[in-house]
């Protein structure tokens, strides 16, 4: 199992509270890095993924722990539990002596003020398959370069990282899972056909501004569904989306998203295409998917929470990625490959003068997904 860099921060937040909520995707096995961090700890495990199962646990919309002597209660998509915000606030308050971990695969709807208590209480943590900071740790920089093109084709999923002669037929398995995901108590996807298909669209149209309205025309939904439907995926954490950076500037776009992917891999299986970097053509999409991805797992791993953003006019000027964090400003973009030197528009430069500007490439790559 490769290192993660919140073993130590999980053990210490155990210590000190009695309620952990853990969310990730569910490749990332969340589960299974717990279990093994309290293998010698007492742990009742409760696996809500079965709606079978949940019929055990539920009773009269309300979700009842059957009696225990563990230490530990950790409880698998704990997004069924009926009125979740009651129960986590039931569980805030309780004086039993468990510790209670409960793991998401999609982001919970809470409550404002319960929300504020528990970032106020550090009682959050993301987990999602391993991280290139992670996978830095363990390893040389000669390594780790030699294995950007397996990562930026394959993607990070521990399994492929372990299995790499395996890495096509895992992702494809992996895919048909997300297609069926783990939502949150009251959603669905209906459409399963039409979902794959903009999955799709989306994976041959990364870091290009996206209109749902050309999507549901091409699927044959309407607006509202397709919205919907990538709301859920990104709740899901297969998704990333990021809206406009616009302050009113001539030429700036105001409405759009920029659509990328939580893995590299589940979005080549998606095109079906796993083929080296010499016998394709979309490796410049593909390098901005993984930096940006990366990017922003790092800093949910750590703890920082910026607003991210891509920018763009109607003349077709374009910033990848936009960091807005406690009032600074920091633009991105990523270039694969780095034949000639590349400028940030002018336009940009001259409308935000204070931003911090980066060129991301296999340079400069190694320090901006491991410092913050």
């Amino acid at each position: 199992m490769v290192k993660r860099a919140q073993e130590t921060e999980i053990l210490e937040k155990l210590k000190s509270h009695k309620l952990l909520l853990v969310k990730g995707p569910e490749q990332a096995k969340k589960e299974e890095f717990i279990l093994e961090l309290l293998t010698d700890k007492n742990v009742l495990f409760i696996d809500l993924s079965d709606i079978k199962k949940r019929k055990t646990y539920f009773s009269e919309d309300q979700f009842e722990i059957p009696a225990h002597t563990q230490a530990f209660v950790l409880i698998k998509n704990a997004q069924y539990i009926p009125n979740l915000n009651q129960f986590i606030e039931n569980s805030i308050a309780s004086t039993n002596n468990a510790n209670l971990i409960l793991c998401f695969a999609f982001e919970p709807e809470l409550d404002e003020l319960l929300q504020e208590v528990i970032q106020f209480n550090e009682l959050e943590i993301n987990i999602y398959p391993p991280t290139f900071s992670e996978l830095a740790q363990g390893s040389s920089p000669a390594k780790i370069d030699s294995d950007l093109h397996q990562r930026i084709i394959f993607g990070n999923q521990e399994e492929v990282i372990l299995n790499p002669e395996m890495a096509e037929q895992i992702l494809l398995d992996k895919l048909e899972d997300v297609l069926k995901t783990q939502l949150g108590f009251g959603d669905r996807i209906n459409k399963i056909n039409e979902m794959k298909r903009m999955l799709q669209l989306l994976a041959f149209n990364i870091g290009e501004h996206v209109s749902y309205n050309e999507l549901a025309v091409k699927i044959g939904l309407d607006n509202e569904t397709v919205e919907r439907y990538i709301n859920l995926l990104e709740k899901a954490f297969i998704l990333i989306v990021l809206p406009t950076w616009c302050q009113d500037k001539r030429y700036e776009l105001k409405k759009s998203h920029s659509i990328y992917f939580v893995d590299n891999g589940l979005r080549n299986a998606l095109i079906k295409n796993f083929n080296e970097p010499d016998f394709r053509n979309d490796m410049p999409a593909l390098w901005t998917n993984w930096i940006i991805s990366e990017r922003v797992k790092f800093l949910k791993i750590k703890n920082q929470t910026p607003e991210f953003f891509f920018w763009r006019t109607h003349t077709r000027l374009h910033i990848d990625l936009i960091e807005f964090h406690d009032g600074h400003l920091r633009a991105y973009i990523c270039d694969w490959e780095k034949r000639k030197p590349l400028k940030f528009p002018k336009t940009f430069t001259e409308y935000y003068p204070n931003a911090k500007t980066t060129i991301i490439n296999k340079s400069t790559y190694w320090n901006f997904l491991t410092r913050l």
